[in-house]
């Protein structure tokens, strides 16, 4: 029934993206894409600062939601 009614969810990606500013090159850009049944994104960390090795945060599969498409 799902796949009937939004058969999208196989082929919209979910795009989000931050800065990381890098002593060594300066600004780069962190693209997360999540495929096929990717509902949204959570991001997990607190503040402006993210630790070598830490969660920033993780893909939570399953449908559509209200999270943006960027």
């Amino acid at each position: 029934m799902a796949l009937r009614e939004k058969a999208e969810i196989f082929w919209l990606n979910k795009r989000e993206y931050c800065i990381i500013k890098s002593p060594v090159f300066g600004n780069v850009v962190m693209i997360e894409v999540g495929a096929t049944m990717v509902g949204s994104m959570i991001q997990t960390y607190q503040g402006t600062n993210v630790k070598k090795g830490e969660e920033k945060g993780y893909f939570k599969f399953g449908g559509f939601d209200s999270c943006p498409v960027i």
